[in-house]
């Protein structure tokens, strides 16, 4: 296999873009589910059109139309011949960059609240 770029340079961009697409994809989940909880809601206080519209945008973002596109052509250059390993390697930190920052919020957040009890505990 003779590729112009090493792996594991693949792997550290892949890592960067899965960080970097991170967070608008969050916002964007994010969004759809408040807009979809307040639409369902009949108790809130927003007009039907303003969740409508809402919704209309949050639908024409673009974070989830780059994944509904890029996914299915990262899939198909993954199991193409010649950038096997390279798109392999890009794939797997894509996935590993967001993973490792949520497991590291997760940690961070358990901790805290550790702390926060044997505060509450002593205090």
């Amino acid at each position: 296999m003779h590729d112009s770029i090493p792996p594991v340079f693949a792997l550290g961009l892949g890592c960067l873009i899965g960080l970097l697409l991170h967070g608008p994809i969050e916002r964007w989940l994010r969004t759809l589910v408040r807009t979809l909880r307040t639409r369902a809601d009949p108790d809130s206080g927003r007009a039907a059109r303003a969740t409508g519209l809402l919704l209309i945008f949050a639908t024409l973002h673009p974070a989830p139309w780059l994944l509904l596109v890029g996914l299915p052509y990262a899939g198909y250059r993954l199991w193409s011949d010649p950038l096997r390993m390279l798109w392999a390697c890009l794939l797997t930190g894509a996935l590993l960059g967001p993973l490792a920052l949520i497991a590291a919020d997760r940690c961070r957040s358990a901790v805290r609240a550790r702390l926060l009890h044997r505060s509450r505990r002593s205090g």
